[in-house]
């Protein structure tokens, strides 16, 4: 039986040193277990990581957009003379990383009507040759769509 109410009867022994050791151990165990999962966790998400990176860096997957952006479809401008565009904008862009993010801006602003776009990354800045006014609402819509936005300034 116990003698005090600290003391406990572990397989039949009387023994508060005992049954500390055997406290002990047990948080030892409980700490290696955390760290065992913690580890599996850093492992896992080192995996996933390693395995996006090597597909941007290889050119087979993208940082460019979001997930949800609808991909725009590849557009060649064929009137490619200035002298045709009167009107001119430079559009701030937002969200543009590499050059593929530089192809789908200029996909997507190529695809409104009587638009020729070139995009500058260093600058972050889209140039935009227009046949009439360009409809800056159209513009961010377009943009937002392809996982873009236009910067405010």
């Amino acid at each position: 039986m116990a003698r005090h109410a600290e003391e406990a009867e572990v397989n039949g022994l009387v023994a508060p040193k005992c049954y500390n050791r055997l406290s002990f151990r047990s948080y030892e165990e409980e700490a290696m277990v955390a760290t065992v999962i913690i580890c599996i966790a850093i492992v896992v998400a080192g995996f996933f990581a390693g395995r996006q990176a090597i597909r941007t860096f290889s050119g087979d997957g993208s940082c460019c957009g979001k997930k949800s952006a609808k991909k725009a479809r590849r557009v060649h401008v064929t009137d490619t003379d200035e002298a045709n565009y009167p009107y001119t904008t430079d559009v701030p862009v937002g969200g543009m990383t590499c050059e593929k993010c530089v192809a789908a801006v200029e996909n997507a602003l190529n695809g409104i009507d009587g638009v020729w776009a070139r995009v500058n990354l260093a600058e972050k800045n889209a140039h935009v040759l227009s046949k009439q006014p360009l409809d800056m609402g159209r513009a961010k819509d377009v943009l937002r769509d392809a996982g873009y936005y236009v910067i405010q300034r």
